[in-house]
């Protein structure tokens, strides 16, 4: 952990209250890692008051790890009791993530990151928020050349016009992430045959295929 001095003499007159400062964030940073690793997200979340202190003192890499930490222990509480209003903690958490990743030029993670976000606010019942995040990600795919990243925004975009019965939207949607398939990395039939029911759904669902 690190912070930052306007010189050698700065750092060394602060040397004596810093020191106890950071051993015992040392010491809450240690007690976090044992509880994540025993999987203990309520001993995670005991530790949440001090995650700003960490957050302020600690690298980038760091910062990802604690907020990732974090995240996996609220999302631990919403796979445990259901609770939609669980999850917009998770998304305030998860969108810190999003602005980090792409400080640190890490476009790809930061766009998987952008759809799983948007997940997260569909569940929590707010679909317009889910609409902005797939539609970032989607730039960012597109910004990079990151053709599952813009697969998948497609793909949840056209499922929620569906809901919303903006059934052309969907089609055009669903057929741009079909269009992508073919150009992601790694090969991927069932990604394919999912987005195919899809779009033959929302065919049906504009009368362009008759029953």
């Amino acid at each position: 952990m690190h912070e930052s001095y306007c010189g050698a003499e700065c750092q060394r007159a602060a040397w004596k209250g810093h020191k106890k400062s950071c051993a015992r964030l040392e010491d809450v940073y240690g007690e976090i890692s044992a509880a994540a690793a025993a999987g203990d997200w309520q001993g995670v979340l005991k530790c949440e008051g001090r995650m700003e202190e960490l957050l302020k003192v600690s690298p980038d890499t760091l910062c990802d790890l604690i907020l990732r930490t974090f995240l996996q222990a609220r999302m631990g509480e919403i796979s445990e009791d259901g609770v939609r209003e669980n999850a917009l903690p998770c998304t305030i958490l998860q969108e810190r993530r999003v602005q980090l990743l792409g400080k640190m030029g890490r476009f790809r993670d930061q766009g998987q990151l952008m759809c799983e976000l948007a997940g997260l606010f569909e569940f929590a019942g707010e679909p317009q928020q889910a609409v902005k995040c797939f539609n970032r990600a989607r730039n960012v795919g597109e910004a990079h050349g990151f053709f599952s990243i813009e697969c998948r925004a497609c793909k949840g975009l056209g499922q929620l016009a569906m809901k919303e019965g903006r059934c052309q939207d969907a089609v055009d949607l669903l057929q741009n992430a079909l269009a992508a398939v073919p150009l992601i990395e790694v090969e991927d039939s069932t990604r394919q045959l999912d987005i195919l029911e899809l779009l033959i759904d929302a065919l049906y669902l504009t009368d362009a295929i008759d029953d």
